[in-house]
């Protein structure tokens, strides 16, 4: 999907008119459970990622297994339970730009958005992170 630059500024601009409720929810939100998922040994594949049979799995260890992002009140309202990719493709504001790695969900999980992602205190491991750039990278697709 290619922007004109002038979407791409008004995309900037909801993003950062839309990052203090962010915030602001996810202080008040009741925080998830303080289990943590043992992700360490989920390893991604280098290249050719497909998101059911590699991101999803994952997402379900991490953001399911903590229960953040699941149940009737999910947080941020971003439910990831199976099968979730039309979820976290089509959520607002967009989390996910194919290609573009830089996109608002790398940004979570690496930590330079806050609350950092996933926020129970078992943050994902550089291969994970990367397995998820790459993912994006090579288009975001489902297959």
């Amino acid at each position: 999907m290619n922007l004109s630059p002038s979407q791409k500024r008004l995309a900037s601009r909801i993003v950062l008119l839309l990052a203090p409720f962010a915030i602001v929810a996810a202080l008040i939100v009741p925080s998830c459970k303080d289990e943590k998922p043992n992700t360490s040994g989920y390893l991604l594949p280098d290249s050719n990622i497909s998101y059911s049979r590699d991101i999803d799995p994952l997402f379900a260890q991490t953001c399911l297994g903590s229960q953040c992002h699941s149940g009737s009140s999910p947080a941020q309202g971003l439910n990831l339970e199976p099968p979730s990719y039309g979820k976290l493709i089509f959520y607002v504001p967009t989390l996910v730009v194919p290609r573009d790695t830089n996109s608002l969900l790398l940004q979570y999980i690496n930590g330079k958005m806050f609350p950092r992602m996933p926020s129970n205190q078992n943050p994902l491991t550089t291969n994970q992170i990367d397995g998820i750039k790459e993912w994006i990278k090579e288009g975001a697709k489902d297959n």
